[in-house]
């Protein structure tokens, strides 16, 4: 694959399972006794660390290289979907949601950038991605109860930890540039 595909792959699973987990992740936590008052403070967490974290991996990124954070985001990916899958209490789902909020930092501080830098600053390359990001998410949301109904809140959250696995392979295959 080109990059810009693996970069388009990787950001269509991240969205889908990101559609999952919006949809299904409350109504577990709701079925698992969390009241509504923690849910939102659960949630509300999560942008405050996306931004940070996205601010500092973009620069760490530029020295770095790219693929170290498309790396860091299937894997933490997974973590999230394991820390969901095992989680019960409100703190266990604020650290997943500080795990997830810390996934997608590390992706989108780093997308924009390469395909930019991949498709010689063609603005179509960012279009795709917001099309695909987009496209990807309202699948994932609208997949979501039919996999809550067919693998349980368990089985979807382990569905969520797989798409990271696989986006963590996926990001093997670019190849390390600075």
């Amino acid at each position: 694959l080109r990059p810009v595909q693996t970069a388009l792959i990787i950001q269509a699973l991240h969205s889908s399972a990101a559609g999952i987990l919006g949809i299904a992740l409350p109504i577990m936590m709701k079925q698992r006794q969390i009241d509504v008052v923690t849910v939102g403070f659960v949630y509300a967490a999560m942008p405050i660390i996306f931004q940070f974290g996205r601010m500092l991996f973009a620069t760490f990124s530029d020295f770095w290289g790219r693929k170290l954070f498309f790396l860091s985001s299937g894997l933490l990916a997974a973590a999230s979907g394991l820390i969901y899958y095992a989680a019960y209490a409100p703190l266990e789902y604020l650290s997943g949601k500080v795990v997830e909020g810390t996934k997608d930092g590390t992706l989108w501080a780093v997308n924009r950038a390469f395909l930019l830098e991949q498709d010689n600053g063609q603005l179509k390359s960012l279009i795709r991605l917001r099309t695909i990001a987009y496209v990807a998410y309202a699948v994932g949301s609208f997949a979501a109860g039919y996999l809550v109904a067919m693998l349980l809140f368990e089985g979807t959250m382990l569905l969520c930890a797989t798409f990271g696995a696989v986006i963590a392979l996926v990001a093997l295959t670019l190849k390390w540039e600075k």
